[in-house]
């Protein structure tokens, strides 16, 4: 039963220090790749950056109904 412990302490030790390997990698994604495309989902629904209306799908449709798009 020590040695099982023993086992799963060295499993969280060796679990925590890859951790500290791959926390610089998952930060760097989160704001150079995650935060950046949810500021532009959140752009393009809402009517404009100085009215900030909530209009969800609104622009969507406009554009796909606007009369020159390209063909």
């Amino acid at each position: 039963m020590n040695k099982s412990r023993e086992i799963r302490k060295k499993r969280r030790i060796d679990f925590l220090r890859s951790l500290c390997f791959l926390m610089p990698s998952l930060l760097g994604v989160g704001v150079f790749f995650i935060l950046p495309f949810g500021v532009v989902v959140y752009y393009s629904m809402i009517d404009g950056v100085a009215s900030k209306n909530f209009v969800f799908l609104e622009n969507f449709k406009r554009l796909w109904c606007w009369r020159w798009r390209w063909p």
